[in-house]
């Protein structure tokens, strides 16, 4: 039994196909009924995710690539440095800087400028998308405000439009969208 070990990994949330990157940076899919490695024709790749059917990858030139099919496509100009989030057709990418932005249906929203500013954990549900910033507080992509600045958020994760939260002390909080509220549920 031979294990794969990956640098960065993904798993398409439409159709579970799972895609590995190793330490080379040349990136594979993972045959599930043979477990071994089908190779992609994508190298250079520093990051990888993938999202209703569209593979992303950051390549190590900074730019960003999408491929649908067979049909490769460069996501932008700029070269980057970050982290992708694919969720649901929806790609976000974190740069080093904090800004936050967000590519859907083949073009970047909000003009291709960012979503949000000193941004360094984001979560996201599709279109919904939660962040939280150097202070620890929770920022909602759908309310466009803070939704809390205790300060104590260490760990964010998106539940369709929902959002879970643990704190510095372990306990885990909901945030309800359609109420607009907190809620606890272990300490």
């Amino acid at each position: 039994e031979s294990l794969i070990r990956a640098d960065a990994w993904a798993i398409d949330d439409e159709h579970g196909t799972i895609f590995v990157t190793l330490n080379d940076g040349r990136l594979f899919r993972v045959d599930e009924a043979s477990g071994g490695l089908q190779p992609t024709g994508v190298n250079d790749v520093r990051a990888v995710q993938a999202s209703d059917g569209i593979l992303y990858w950051l390549a190590t030139d900074g730019r960003v690539y999408a491929r649908a099919g067979s049909s490769r496509i460069k996501l932008g100009k700029a070269p980057v440095q970050g982290v992708l989030l694919a969720s649901r057709g929806h790609l976000y990418l974190l740069d080093q800087d904090g800004d936050l932005f967000h590519y859907f249906a083949g073009r970047w929203l909000n003009a291709g400028k960012p979503i949000a500013h000193y941004v360094t954990q984001i979560t996201a549900s599709g279109s919904h998308w939660f962040g939280l910033d150097g202070k620890r507080h929770v920022y909602s992509g759908d309310l466009n405000r803070y939704i809390d600045r205790d300060g104590d958020a260490t760990a964010l994760r998106a539940v369709g439009a929902d959002l879970l939260v643990f704190n510095r002390k372990g306990a885990l909080f909901r945030f309800d969208a359609k109420a607009r509220q907190w809620r606890g549920l272990a300490r």
